[in-house]
Formats: C-alpha cells, structure tokens, sequence
C-alpha cells in the first residue's frame, strides 16, 4: 500500500463548503484512479489534512496530480497557498480485532 498526505491552509473558515464540494465532485473522480483504497479528510485548526491510500504509488500521484487540478479550477478560493506533500510505503498497519462499544 501507498500512502499521500496533503495539508492545506484554509483561505478561510470554510469546511462545509469544501467538504460539500469535496464529496460532489474531487470524491467521484479519485476513486475511479486504479488501486483506490481509502479516502480521508481531516480538519484541525484552520488547517486540513488529506490522506489517500492507494494500492501502488502511481495512483498515489495520480491523485495529486488530480487534486492540484480539481481544486484550481473548482475552488482555489477556499484553500491559501500551496499543499504541503507527503507519500510513502505503508511499512506497517494494524487495525483493531474488534471494536468495543462503551455503555452510554
């Protein structure tokens, strides 16, 4: 598995906007990439994080490639400046046996 991050700086405090527009129009389009696996978005103060798991490192880049112009030419106003890029192999994962429900 493969693995890329992109940070962005919010233009401005605008996360319904872009996850809206995010889940209509970039979600479609990267998971028709081949080797498509996960897709995940995360906000933290001012600032979001997406994470794109792929089985090959070609469709990692691939979606970065496709987000850069995805967003330019669909909401450029909403993110400043440019992403900060991180990619790697998936050198080891683990992942819970069984979920545990607390009582309420």
């Amino acid at each position: 598995m493969y693995v890329v991050t992109r940070r962005y700086q919010l233009a401005k405090e605008s996360v319904k906007e872009v996850v809206d527009k995010t889940k209509e129009g970039f979600i479609p389009l990267v998971e028709k990439i081949p080797g498509f696996i996960d897709y995940y978005y995360v906000h933290s103060d001012g600032s979001v994080i997406v994470i794109n798991v792929f089985e090959t490192r070609a469709g990692a880049e691939q979606s970065v490639r496709l987000a850069s112009e995805w967003i330019a030419k669909n909401i450029p106003h909403l993110y400043a400046g440019t992403p900060e890029i991180f990619s790697g192999d998936v050198i080891l994962q683990h992942r819970a046996k069984e979920r545990r429900v607390e009582a309420a």
